[in-house]
């Protein structure tokens, strides 16, 4: 078997590509935006990016992707160019995992633990981060737990 560097990041369709940016650039305080308003923003018909997303249409024009592009904030090689596409998700999601952390300061108590985090040892980090791991997986958990609710209980 061949080993390759790389080898786990396969070239993908233009539909997969646009549904991804679909899936990571969304506006701002709500969840994706819809094929109508991708066309709005495009000059492009919302069955038309439905196509595209589907993979019944393949070979848009450049201007499309330039098009298509702008409206996501990417530069229209995304689409055809794997490695640019590569390079362009690690962006968004450097820039997700940003705003995730900007989002999670703005809570009460968070900008403050963090700050006092600042004070401890590597070691006092990691032992806090172990912590949090734990008590998250235990959150996750509960609110993953099947409610009783359903009349089958004692």
């Amino acid at each position: 078997m061949k080993d390759t560097v790389g080898s786990d990041r396969m070239p993908r369709t233009l539909a997969e590509k646009l549904n991804h940016l679909f899936a990571t650039v969304k506006p701002a305080g709500r969840s994706s935006f819809t094929n109508a308003e991708v066309a709005a923003m495009t000059d492009l018909s919302p069955s038309y990016i439905g196509y595209l997303r589907t993979g019944e249409r393949d070979n848009p024009t450049m201007q499309t992707l330039e098009a298509l592009g702008k409206c996501f904030g990417v530069p229209a090689a995304y689409f055809y160019d794997d490695e640019a596409a590569t390079r362009i998700e690690d962006q968004l999601h450097q820039l997700q995992r940003m705003a995730a952390l900007n989002e999670a300061l703005k809570r009460d108590g968070v900008q403050r633990l963090a700050t006092r985090m600042g004070e401890l040892s590597d070691g006092g980090i990691a032992a806090i981060t172990q912590l949090v791991d734990l008590l998250l997986e235990k959150e996750r958990r509960y609110r993953d737990a099947p409610s009783d609710s359903a009349g089958g209980g004692t």
